[in-house]
């Protein structure tokens, strides 16, 4: 039977314990967003140095007596939540500039520093409380990982229902809610009304900031960021952009013959601040003409009244080209719901409602599962520029986009092939530095060998746009389940001779650095020898 006054500690334990979780694991969504992916995890390391300094000060200051112990753990809480309020309005307002300069090295340590403060206090109430009651601590420390336990869990349906700085309100609300029941073990009015006043306030706030957003991530890669609106969830922040007409349309490939007839209406999509999708305005075919310019969707040219798989949708570019070549049954599989959510639901109207057009269904899923769970053989499975650099809260591209390029992965789609199925995907593409297809080309030609293909350079082919101003230059590489016939060489040449292209490497069209490449397959010499390394991804490296 837990007493009165136990409880009270036990779920002030529980509440720091809960709210330090739900801090860390926003912050690295925060990074993600306000920084790159690679400084997502900073937040690991605030959070480790924060509760250790806690630690320490608890060890080594005197001030730290036994017969103090709740009213330490009534203050630090307290400071904890208020730290935590402070701490991220401080961030939010200073570009983060970690470059090798003396403001860059200063702002950086400085943000480290003011990151740290609310771990450091949450630091010192959890050493306080699993060292200073030892005939019960078997319960504090199982209150303790419960608390941990909740915040990691509940983290996602928190970013699925409200934005990261809300969030990190409600983490401060939470560690003041600790003060308040630390208070009640005191019996002191005056900390009781110390701790109401400042959890009913950081509430205010929160839920001020819930419905106005009023505080939200404004430096985004040392950039002012100003979307019409933005989305958070466990995996991304989604920011959408006014809408505009365009001459050129946002393109990862557009043919240099596209002559523009009318303007196409576009709205951005970015996700956590640097990679980008795009809603077209569709109301009629004419709309999205412009689609078959682009080397992406090359694979539509060979393969007519084909099934097409798409590996994420984003904006629904990929769905609206294949709709547009006609063909018959459109998948898309989108592992981002809160996108799907936009192109389905608020923007379904601008987008022409994909979903509702006949032989198209959208699923939101990760590609690799969807396709595992499926009976279905499709013509063209089709990849355009799949990669988030993005945090997940679970791991820097946990579960998502890298997945997607592995030998694992490529076996996956290729069992969902029928016989004379094409693999497309799409990556940026420079003849000076063309690393993305090679690697891409490695990719494939493994994955082929270990299929028990004798020949993969019969199976591959690589285009690429040419690049004039305002067009980034990319690529697409077809991977054939089956040998590419003379008649799709045929009809590749003439499209490519048309529409400008140019074919970087095919069965007929040797390009010495791809041919050697694919040559090489699995020769971990010659891997060895190259400045980069171009070896086949797997799920284990």
């Amino acid at each position: 039977m837990i007493t009165k006054t136990k409880k009270y500690l036990y779920f002030g334990v529980l509440s720091i314990s809960f709210s330090t979780l739900i801090l860390e694991i926003v912050l690295t969504r925060i990074f993600s967003v306000a920084t790159w992916y690679y400084f997502a995890f900073f937040a690991v390391s605030l959070s480790m140095f924060g509760l250790a300094v806690g630690g320490l000060l608890v060890y080594l200051h005197s001030a730290f007596t036994a017969d103090k112990t709740i009213v330490h753990l009534f203050k630090f809480s307290l400071m904890f939540g208020i730290s935590i309020i402070l701490s991220i309005l401080c961030f939010l307002s200073i570009p983060f500039y970690p470059h090798p300069t003396g403001i860059g090295i200063f702002s950086t340590i400085f943000i480290f520093l003011v990151l740290a403060l609310p771990f450091t206090c949450s630091g010192v109430c959890i050493c306080l409380a699993l060292t200073r009651f030892p005939k019960i601590i078997g319960k504090v420390y199982a209150f303790d990982l419960a608390g941990a336990a909740f915040g990691a869990f509940l983290v996602v349906p928190v970013l699925d229902s409200m934005d990261a700085v809300t969030a990190i309100f409600l983490s401060g609300a939470l560690a003041v809610l600790a003060s308040y029941l630390f208070a009640k073990l005191l019996n002191d009015t005056s900390a009781l009304k110390k701790a109401s006043f400042a959890f009913f306030a950081i509430f205010l706030l929160m839920m001020t900031n819930y419905f106005s957003h009023s505080f939200r991530v404004e430096w985004v890669k040392m950039r002012w960021d100003n979307p019409l609106e933005e989305h958070w969830n466990a995996i991304s922040r989604v920011a959408v952009y006014p809408f505009q007409w365009v001459k050129y349309p946002y393109s990862w490939g557009l043919s240099k013959t596209f002559k523009p007839k009318r303007p196409v209406g576009e709205m951005m999509i970015n996700i956590d601040g640097v990679s980008e999708t795009v809603m077209t305005y569709f109301n009629s075919l004419k709309d999205i003409e412009h689609l078959k310019y682009d080397v992406t969707f090359i694979a539509h040219y060979l393969r007519a009244n084909a099934k097409v798989f798409i590996i994420g949708i984003g904006g629904g570019r990929d769905v609206a080209a294949a709709y547009l070549f006609h063909q018959p049954l459109i998948i898309g599989a989108e592992v981002n719901d809160t996108i799907l959510s936009l192109i389905k639901g608020k923007y379904g109207s601008f987008t022409g409602h994909l979903d509702k057009l006949p032989g198209v269904h959208l699923v939101a899923g990760e590609a690799r599962s969807t396709l595992t769970s499926m009976h279905e053989k499709f013509d063209i499975i089709q990849a355009s520029c799949i990669a988030t650099w993005s945090a997940t809260t679970a791991g820097a591209f946990s579960l998502a986009e890298n997945s997607l390029y592995t030998v694992e992965a490529w076996k996956i789609f290729f069992n969902h092939l029928t016989p004379h199925g094409i693999l497309s995907f799409n990556r940026w593409y420079s003849p000076d530095y063309p690393a993305q297809l090679l690697r891409l080309t490695s990719l494939a030609a493994t994955t082929l060998k270990e299929l028990g293909i004798a020949d993969p350079a019969r199976h591959i082919c690589v285009i690429r746009n040419e690049p004039f101003p305002g067009i980034m230059p990319s690529g697409t590489i077809l991977v054939s389940k089956s040998p590419f016939l003379p008649s799709d060489l045929d009809k590749l040449q003439a499209i490519c001779q048309k529409l400008k292209f140019k074919i970087v490497y095919s069965p007929r069209n040797n390009n010495p650095y791809f041919q050697k490449l694919i040559d090489n397959v699995g020769n971990s010499k010659f891997y060895k020898s190259l400045p980069l390394d171009l070896s086949a991804p797997t799920d284990n490296r």
